[in-house]
Parts: C-alpha cells; sequence; structure tokens
C-alpha cells in the first residue's frame, strides 16, 4: 500500500493497485501486484527524493533568477508543469513567495534591485569580430575624464622635465668643454637650447643653501651708486634689475631688454671704462683666458674683478690665484668656506691687453669643467 503520506501527494496511484482496493482486478493481477508490492515500495534516499514541497521552492528559485538576469523583460505569468508534466497555473495568493519577495525588497536597497548580474560576472569582451576574428577587449573607462586627463598630463610633464635635463646637461657639456664661438654657434642653430640651458641652470643652482649672486648683489649695494659695472655672461639680468648702479650685462643671447647680445671675449665698452666686472658661473669654455683678458681691458686701474665658480672646478686654488697674477690682477679677498662655490675678489694692478699674449706665452689657468651626472 502506501508508504507515507507524501506517497500519496506525489500521485504514485498505479492502475493495478487501484483495481485491487476497488475489485476490478482478477486473481492474476493481484497475484503479479502481491509480487511486485516489494520492489516497487522500495525504501528510496530522503535527500534523493523530489518531494512537492522541495519541487516548488525549485520551481521558485527558478522564476527569481529569471527575474534577476531579466530586468524588465517579459511578464508574462509562467505555467509550471507538475512532477508527471502536466501544466498547472501559477498561483496569484502566494503567501509565501509574497513573504520572501518583501524580505527581499526590505534587505535590498532599491538602488539593487532589477539592475542585472554582478559587475563581477560581466564578461570583459565581447567575443570576436566579424571583420577579422580577432578579440575586441574592451578597455575600462575611468569614471572621471578629468582624473584621466590630469594623469596623463602628469606623466607627460614628468616625460617632458627628464628630455628637458638630458638636454641640459648635453648643453653644459659642451659650453665648458667648447670654444666660445662653437657655443655661439650651438645656440644660433638652435634658439631653444639657450632657454633649456638657462632653466636647468636655474634649477640647479636653486638647490644650493646659498647664491653666489646675492652675496654679490649685497655687496654692491653696500657701495656707491656711482660704480659702473659690467656683468659677463649675465644670464637674465638679475644683477641689473636689483641694484641702483649702472649694470652692462652680456651674454650670447638676450632673454630680456637688459641683457646686450654680445662673445663675452669681445664686448662693446671702451677701455679702462668700468669699476666692477663680474663673472658668476660664467668662465665657461676652453678659451676663458680670453673673458678675464677682456675683463682687464674695460676696468679701470685699482677696480675689482669678482669671480664666483663651482667648487669642483678648482683642484688648485693657490695656482688659479698665481695665474690670474700674470694677468695683471692681484687677489685682495677670498672665501672657500661655501661647500658649493668659491669667492675671490681681485684688484687690478697693470693695464694688459689681449695682443700681449699669443697661443705660446698664455697663462695656462685650467678649470675642471662642471658636468653633472645622468641619474
Amino acid at each position: 500500500m502506501f508508504q507515507s503520506a507524501d506517497d500519496w501527494e506525489s500521485g504514485t496511484n498505479d492502475k493495478p493497485l487501484t483495481d485491487a482496493l476497488f475489485g476490478n482486478v482478477s486473481a492474476n493481477a493481484t497475484e503479479n501486484l502481491v509480487k511486485a508490492t516489494p520492489t516497487s515500495t522500495k525504501a528510496v534516499d530522503p535527500k534523493l527524493k523530489l518531494t512537492r514541497e522541495r519541487w516548488k521552492r525549485r520551481q521558485k528559485n527558478k522564476r527569481r533568477a529569471k527575474k534577476r538576469n531579466n530586468p524588465g523583460g517579459d511578464t508574462q505569468p509562467q505555467k509550471n508543469t507538475d512532477l508527471n508534466g502536466n501544466s498547472e497555473p501559477q498561483q496569484d495568493n502566494d503567501t509565501e513567495d509574497t513573504d520572501l519577495l518583501n524580505l527581499n525588497t526590505r534587505t535590498k536597497p532599491l538602488s539593487k534591485i532589477n539592475k542585472g548580474p554582478p559587475k563581477a560576472k560581466q564578461k570583459r569582451f565581447e567575443g570576436k569580430s566579424n571583420d577579422d576574428d580577432k578579440i575586441n577587449f574592451s578597455m575600462p573607462t575611468p569614471q572621471n575624464a578629468y582624473e584621466r586627463k590630469e594623469n596623463v598630463g602628469g606623466l607627460q610633464e614628468k616625460l617632458l622635465n627628464k628630455l628637458s635635463s638630458s638636454r641640459f646637461r648635453f648643453i653644459n657639456e659642451q659650453m665648458y668643454t667648447s670654444h666660445s664661438k662653437e657655443t655661439v654657434q650651438l645656440f644660433e642653430n638652435d634658439p631653444q637650447a639657450f632657454s633649456i640651458y638657462h632653466k636647468g641652470y636655474l634649477n640647479q643652482v636653486s638647490k644650493w643653501p646659498v647664491k653666489p649672486l646675492d652675496l654679490i648683489i649685497s655687496w654692491i649695494k653696500a657701495r656707491s651708486p656711482k660704480l659702473v659695472v659690467a656683468d659677463f655672461g649675465c644670464g637674465e639680468a638679475f644683477l641689473a634689475q636689483n641694484v641702483k648702479n649702472v649694470v652692462h650685462s652680456f651674454d650670447l643671447v638676450a632673454v630680456n631688454k637688459f641683457v646686450t647680445v654680445a662673445d663675452i671675449t669681445k664686448v662693446p665698452l671702451e677701455d679702462q671704462s668700468v669699476d666692477v666686472a663680474v663673472f658668476c658661473l660664467s668662465l665657461m669654455g676652453t678659451n676663458f683666458v680670453e673673458f678675464l683678458l677682456e675683463a682687464n681691458r674695460v676696468l679701470k686701474i685699482k677696480s675689482i674683478l669678482k669671480i664666483a665658480e663651482v667648487a669642483s672646478r678648482f683642484h688648485n686654488p693657490k695656482g688659479f690665484i698665481l695665474n690670474l697674477k700674470k694677468l695683471g690682477f692681484e687677489l685682495i679677498k677670498k672665501d672657500v668656506s661655501n661647500t658649493h662655490f668659491y669667492m675671490f675678489d681681485f684688484r687690478k694692478t697693470k693695464h694688459i691687453t689681449a695682443a700681449k699674449f699669443d697661443e705660446n706665452n698664455m697663462p695656462k689657468l685650467k678649470l675642471q669643467p662642471c658636468l653633472y651626472k645622468k641619474r
């Protein structure tokens, strides 16, 4: 007979069993029923047994999954099928479904309802292309276009700075290891080279604890404003813009109205017309001795020559001082206490012109080129 109430609910109503119950069966059929009963009523594992309650829950889970995967899709009521494959209409007043839906609505925020599958499950590529049968990967786009532009701008700025630093090192090396005429030719062929060099130079000097030009400006301000000053290799002519004195500023390129373009081996000044000559980090080139001879030409007797140079260029400061004496300059003060640069003050004692020297008897002043290491 029936093993449990589940057998009755599951609709297990074989015809031989029904005939036996109601007497509409022959003796042979009854014998066959008795023989078949032990095998048909064999115990089934409850875990593998699909009861009507489990089947209904499975159907509900399928409906929920379909609603999540197809939000706003076909809302036609689906027909459920029973265990025997017969269709039955979906119940409208299913209190259990209503409670579960209300529970989901309470526990999930409105922003997460009917939004399709989670983002983690979405494919990151769209499959093969019809044209070239290649996978078209969809690149993730940033949430904020301004942030992407900012990142690209930052990277571009870093690359430009690195490129500018490399060009500065190259130009700096050329200026220290070449004749001044070759440097003039370099800036004529590449007008932007001087700007790149000067920006790199200012960047290097800005890291120094004390700047030599500031000390020179302070020294001139403490003297008479009637003193005439010549600034050899002036750069942006900061000296002329910060003192009341008349300042003649010379450099290979004029970056502003204060600068006069000239090769400082020959500047447009009269002989013995200047009271102070300044070389602030500008003794560059293999012929810098000619710069000093030009300073002697324009300086008055007993006038002052001020030199500030990078400390690493001096292997023998005493030899430098002795050779300056051959050019008509006498040391009156020196300051080698700074770790970045040395400063010297000379007084002109003799008027000497470049014609007095030739290649054989030219004083051999040696300064090491100031080369920056590649990083």
